[in-house]
């Protein structure tokens, strides 16, 4: 596979994969780069492929044909946007045009986690967690850690700052460690305003890279975010995910894993988050929580 960072500095068989490239290592931007020719180590990956499923240059026939002449297997374009009229999940969508194009897929199974382990490292999933937050060493009881990521790459997709505030208080009261989660989006678009205001109600960790954070996911008992890809990574990494939707359709974009629960409008998708309470999101936590006991 060929990705863009962070998820090319993943370690290619926690992912099932034999080589992950980066993008910007094999220099993929020359693919749409007229008169210059395609770099030797994405030329060398090309050349020994048998199939290569092309969801990068759909609407960019130059830069498909350049790809064409750079590999002698099969390609089989795949436009990776959704299907306006279908809700079926993406993840089935994509298999259905694959299918199509004659490719031939094992089952799109979503039961299995996608990401088992990653990286060397002499602390566990919860020891760093308790790290990331000032909370390492002692011999205090563990509460349950609940991981909150309150951003998202869409803006209506948030559910109200305030409310993650709310939701982490009562969740406090109840006796758990609440621990806010935020990444390049949060803090390209709010500078230091969230991490401001959010350090007053629980342990904020920003932007660990993307091993640690599927480290830090795994030592929590319940993740809580938006539609969002640390939402999606949190599911995949096999932690009990509560996500909550509004302009989306989760059941286009429902996150996969062996734990996700989802919130979402009784009537369909909503012009942005103002539909869910703290009420709400509090008493599935709670459920949750009680019937995911850490072991």
């Amino acid at each position: 596979m060929i990705a863009r960072a962070p998820m090319s500095g993943l370690p290619a068989p926690a992912l099932g994969l034999e080589r992950l490239l980066d993008a910007d290592s094999v220099a993929l931007h020359r693919l749409f780069a007229d008169g210059q020719p395609l770099s030797a180590e994405l030329t060398s990956c090309l050349s020994g492929c048998d199939l290569v499923i092309d969801s990068l240059t759909w609407g960019h026939a130059a830069a498909r044909e350049r790809l064409r002449g750079a590999t002698t297997g099969r390609l089989v374009e795949l436009d990776p946007r959704p299907d306006p009229d279908s809700t079926e999940h993406i993840v089935d969508q994509w298999a259905v045009a694959l299918r199509r194009n004659g490719v031939s897929l094992a089952s799109t199974d979503r039961g299995e986690p996608l990401v088992l382990s990653v990286g060397n490292s002499s602390d566990g999933p919860r020891e760093c967690l308790r790290n990331r937050c000032g909370q390492s060493g002692g011999n205090a009881p563990d509460r349950p850690w609940v991981l909150m990521h309150p951003g998202s790459g869409g803006r209506r997709k948030c559910w109200p700052l305030e409310r993650f505030i709310q939701l982490a208080d009562r969740l406090a009261a109840d006796g758990c460690r609440p621990a806010f989660l935020l990444g390049p989006t949060e803090r390209d678009w709010y500078a230091s305003s969230w991490t401001d205001r959010l350090s007053g109600h629980g342990p904020v960790i920003c932007e660990p890279d993307l091993q640690e954070l599927i480290r830090i996911l795994r030592g929590a008992d319940l993740y809580v975010g938006n539609d969002a890809g640390g939402t999606h990574l949190a599911a995949a990494a096999g932690v009990p995910t509560l996500v909550l939707f509004g302009p989306t359709d989760p059941r286009v974009w429902r996150p996969l894993g062996l734990a996700v629960h989802v919130l979402s409008p009784p009537a369909g998708p909503t012009a942005d988050m103002e539909w869910l309470g703290v009420g709400q999101v509090h008493a599935r936590c709670g459920d949750l929580l009680s019937r995911c006991p850490r072991e």
